[in-house]
């Protein structure tokens, strides 16, 4: 049979006290020990801190604040308590905030604070964080998932949804050629022009031998003018 958790449930607050027939308030700090954390403030204010303050407290009349300032555990180990995920951070108590903060993985220690307050901040301003990338991932999902669909109609892989494809850059070429293989290629293409321009058909009248004086060869046929077009100064 394991052995069951005891928490040991630190409450301070301020308590209304009579002295000298004028009534005041003092501040108190007691620890409580539960054998669960569900319902914890509750359960010490209904049934344990009245007793207990009049007990220890002097001229004790009634407690006026009370909440959790810290929780440790003895005994079995126990799990993360997931329901401080839906409650507000600023009433959580030192036990749930450690737990709020494992549960999201959070590095950072909330016990270290020097007051609750201060270890609410501190929780605070890293959800605040977590929440704002949240928010970023979730946009840059949304806009993959337009273009996969986009890219789905036209017959393309979708693109992958790793944080390393939310920033699409092209991917580099394997190498740079170097400026003599850039002039070897402008050589190749200019031998392919020439090429192509010796397989063409002459067209009809043109003279493509060269002139025996070594003069301009012949481009075009002589233009001759068909008898049975007009000119513009017969219209």
């Amino acid at each position: 049979m394991s052995e069951k958790s005891i928490f040991n449930v630190t409450v301070a607050g301020q308590y209304y006290a009579n002295i000298d027939g004028r009534k005041t308030f003092l501040p108190y700090k007691e620890v409580f020990k539960l054998n669960s954390l569900d319902s914890a403030l509750s359960i010490i204010k209904n049934k344990l801190l009245f007793d207990r303050l009049h007990k220890t407290c002097k001229n004790f009349t009634g407690f006026r604040t009370h909440e959790i300032v810290g929780v440790t555990s003895s005994g079995a180990q126990r799990e993360p308590d997931k329901g401080v995920l839906n409650l507000p951070i600023e009433q959580l108590h030192m036990q749930q905030l450690q737990d709020f903060c494992l549960l999201r993985g959070f590095p950072i220690d909330p016990s270290t604070a020097g007051t609750i307050d201060d270890a609410r901040a501190l929780v605070l301003a890293a959800n605040l964080d977590w929440a704002s990338d949240q928010q970023r991932v979730a946009a840059a999902k949304a806009e993959l998932d337009k273009e996969n669909e986009l890219r789905a109609l036209n017959d393309l892989a979708p693109k992958r949804g790793g944080s390393s494809d939310l920033a699409h850059t092209p991917t580099p070429p394997d190498s740079v050629k170097s400026e003599s293989a850039i002039i070897s290629d402008k050589n190749e293409a200019a031998d392919l022009n020439t090429k192509l321009v010796g397989d063409l058909d002459p067209l009809p009248g043109v003279n493509t031998e060269p002139p025996p004086d070594g003069g301009p060869a012949d481009t075009l046929p002589p233009f001759e003018q068909d008898p049975q077009t007009e000119s513009i100064g017969d219209l």
